[in-house]
């Protein structure tokens, strides 16, 4: 599952985006619509209880940030300038039942229009298949302007659902940990030497949640089992570990998520697809098979690794 942003209220997008993404980097803000957090939501309220995948819809201006969607947000001119208001005043006054009318002036501050965006949200699945719904693709340069379109996005979507994920431009979950992940130097030698297999769960704990821990060692000690040689560097596989299969010529290549798959490559050729993204991968079908996170992972795993090659 994505990692979640929880905040009741984003004030700076990029102090978040910094710690995900790189400069000029496009991705999309989403939520997946788990039946526990739809259960949860007032979607009735914003117009979005009836949407299924392939709708596009505008939220309705129920609260401060979608008002300001539709509405458009207003700021004070810089410098700050004030001009004179009039306005007229029309009432009846209650002691003796007298209609009174005078126009009075005020001095308030000029306003201008800071933005106005009509975002529209878009229902689809995500890369695993899963209801989601997203914002438009967004991109993360730290210029003023677009700092101000994906804080207000992020804030749209935490007034409609209170929380906030990112996605990259394949539908898949941005992991904050994987950047620095990609950048650890992997132990060479084989899987089976302890120190080895110690060295890359170690790597592990320091970037994955506590909750991909356990899942990943049940599939790490699944391939020590066949002697892989743990493969070093030049992943477009972002968070994933790749293992040399030398006796069956292939390669694995295992995200340190769970809720992800398992992909197998010829070892013959494997350098110039396994630096692909993962899209690029499935679209292409450039790998031999691909094995989903699910309850029988271990199963078939096990299965393909005792009867490859046939």
């Amino acid at each position: 599952m994505p990692q979640h942003i929880q905040k009741a209220r984003v004030l700076k997008s990029e102090s978040i985006l910094s710690g995900y993404l790189t400069l000029e980097e496009q991705f999309y803000i989403g939520v997946p619509l788990t039946p526990d957090l739809v259960s949860r939501l007032d979607l009735k309220k914003f117009g979005l209880d009836t949407a299924k995948p392939g709708d596009v819809k505008v939220p309705l201006a129920k609260g401060p940030n979608t008002k300001n969607n539709i509405n458009g947000k207003y700021g004070r001119t810089q410098p700050e300038e004030k001009h004179e208001v009039t306005r007229h005043i029309d009432y009846i006054r209650k002691k003796d039942n007298t209609r009174v009318q005078y126009d009075r002036i005020y001095e308030v501050y000029k306003k201008e229009l800071k933005h106005k965006y009509d975002i529209a949200l878009e229902f689809k699945q995500d890369v695993n298949g899963e209801n989601t719904v997203f914002s438009p693709l967004l991109i993360f340069d730290n210029t003023p302007a677009n700092n101000m379109k994906n804080t207000h996005v992020m804030n749209v979507f935490l007034e409609i659902f209170g929380t906030i994920d990112l996605y990259r431009t394949n539908l898949s979950p941005l992991y904050k940990y994987e950047r620095s992940f990609d950048d650890e130097i992997l132990p060479p030698g084989n899987l089976a030497d302890k120190d080895n297999f110690d060295a890359l769960m170690r790597i592990a704990e320091r970037h994955a949640p506590e909750q991909e821990l356990k899942p990943l060692l049940h599939r790490l000690e699944l391939f020590k089992e066949f002697n892989p040689v743990i493969r070093q560097g030049g992943m477009g596989l972002t968070g994933y570990y790749a293992f040399i299969f030398k006796d069956k010529g292939i390669v694995a290549a295992e995200s340190i998520k769970r809720d992800n798959a398992t992909y197998f490559f010829n070892e013959q050729g494997h350098e110039a697809i396994i630096v692909k993204d993962k899209q690029e991968i499935i679209a292409n079908d450039l790998m031999i098979k691909r094995i989903p996170h699910t309850d029988t992972w271990e199963q078939r795993v096990r299965k393909f690794l005792n009867s490859y090659p046939k």
